[in-house]
């Protein structure tokens, strides 16, 4: 009988290789980890203004009723 070579693949999915992309990027501490921390806290300062509004808008409903 013919012996088979091993055939062991390793096959990672698209979220895998986008979380070690991610983790890469933090690691290397370069310049676009500083932008996108940036845009983060933007981001962040964005939704605490639409959290407040939203808080605002639901405490209005029951006084319209």
């Amino acid at each position: 009988m013919s012996e088979q070579p091993n055939r062991d693949k390793v096959s990672l999915g698209c979220g895998t290789l986008i979380i070690i992309a991610l983790i890469v990027m933090f690691l290397s501490g370069g310049r676009d980890t500083k932008e996108m921390r940036t845009q983060l806290e933007a981001m962040n300062q964005k939704l605490d203004r639409l959290e407040k509004k939203i808080d605002e808008l639901a405490a209005e409903v029951p006084a319209a009723r």
